[in-house]
């Protein structure tokens, strides 16, 4: 695991962005057998290969109480689930979080495995207010983020944590999701898809093309 803790208490991870790859069973990030952690506003990556391989793992025991992960922006692009928890989830706060994966497994809780994040919610009643989709990142290792359903759809934390990773000023009522608090771009567009009904063929064919606003004014 890129960022391990075990057998701790008392503990705050805030504003971090991590990514790791690999083969084997690997892990963004770690919580194993500790309690009253804070886990606010980081930005994770995880493109390990290995079908128990996730963003981040928690495991435990009845012990384990009152860690809470809010905020946070949990990619995976590997073999696994975004997300692995083995001990009971009354302990554990989820919220607000932004999830995002290609593959058909969102997460696992005690061997359960759940294929959408809407299965996750209904059965773990975890991330009431969690969202799925892709962040953006700029690449696989800077992962400050460009998607705007993040910007402003955070929970408010603390007075305490008023600065980004860049040491930007948060908004403190209503903070980005993930370690980066961006504004979006105002005329910000992407292609999303196209089809066609035939076989192209030589002269004029019919293409339907699939847009996305992604910025903060309508484009026309």
């Amino acid at each position: 695991s890129l960022l391990s803790i075990s057998g701790c208490s008392f503990g705050l991870v805030v504003n971090n962005m991590l990514s790791v790859s690999g083969t084997n069973r690997i892990d963004a990030m770690l919580l194993e057998n500790s309690n009253n952690f804070k886990v606010f506003n980081n930005s994770l990556n995880c493109s390990g290969t290995h079908e128990l391989a996730s963003v981040s793992r928690l495991n435990g025991t009845n012990n384990d109480i009152s860690n809470h992960a809010l905020n946070n922006v949990f990619r995976y692009s590997g073999g696994g689930g975004i997300i692995n928890i083995n001990y009971p989830i009354n302990n554990l706060r989820l919220n607000n979080n932004a999830y995002y994966t290609s593959r058909n497994i969102f997460g696992i809780a005690n061997n359960v495995k759940y294929t959408n994040i809407q299965t996750w919610k209904a059965n773990t009643l975890l991330d009431t207010n969690s969202i799925f989709v892709n962040p953006q990142f700029y690449s696989s290792i800077n992962l400050h983020a460009n998607e705007i359903l993040l910007n402003n759809a955070g929970m408010p934390i603390s007075s305490d944590f008023q600065n980004d990773i860049d040491g930007d000023l948060r908004n403190i009522q209503h903070p980005d999701i993930g370690a980066d608090e961006f504004n979006p771009y105002s005329i910000d567009a992407s292609l999303t898809g196209f089809t066609f009904d035939n076989m192209l063929c030589a002269g004029s064919n019919s293409v339907n093309v699939y847009l996305r606003n992604n910025g903060t004014t309508n484009l026309t």
